[in-house]
């Protein structure tokens, strides 16, 4: 789903080598600001697929919020919960936090990762230096 999506409803959804639930990539023109509220996703069954619900942004400008993963069943998958903003250093795009409600939960590595670590420690690195 790309920005400037809003009161979006998918239900009872297979997919097979894919990034399933995605929004985005939001953010990555600038000039224009993405916006993304009110999407439910519900029942999904996410097989041999790099994530199960993810949420993609770049530097732009706008926002995701109210989004819920509900009743998602995964197997074989990377990452089955990632958010993964290109980088934290310019971002101005936020993310309210969506609600997670995953089914059956079993990913190749055995773990969810919500966001990166080194982006994480960047962020609070540079709010630290603003003060």
């Amino acid at each position: 789903m790309k920005g400037n999506s809003s009161n979006v409803f998918v239900k009872d959804v297979h997919c097979y080598e894919s990034g399933c639930a995605v929004i985005g990539s939001m953010g990555s023109n600038a000039g224009q600001p993405d916006y993304v509220s009110n999407v439910y996703f519900d029942n999904f069954t996410c097989t041999h697929s790099s994530n199960a619900a993810w949420i993609k942004t770049y530097s732009g400008t706008g926002y995701v919020r109210n989004v819920t993963f509900a009743n998602f069943k995964f197997t074989d998958v990377n990452q089955p919960i990632y958010v993964t903003p290109v980088s934290f250093s310019s971002t101005r795009l936020h993310i309210y936090l969506p609600m997670f409600l995953l089914n059956y939960p079993i990913s190749r590595r055995h773990s969810a990762r919500c966001l990166r670590e080194e982006g994480r420690k960047k962020r609070e690195n540079k709010e630290k230096e603003r003060g």
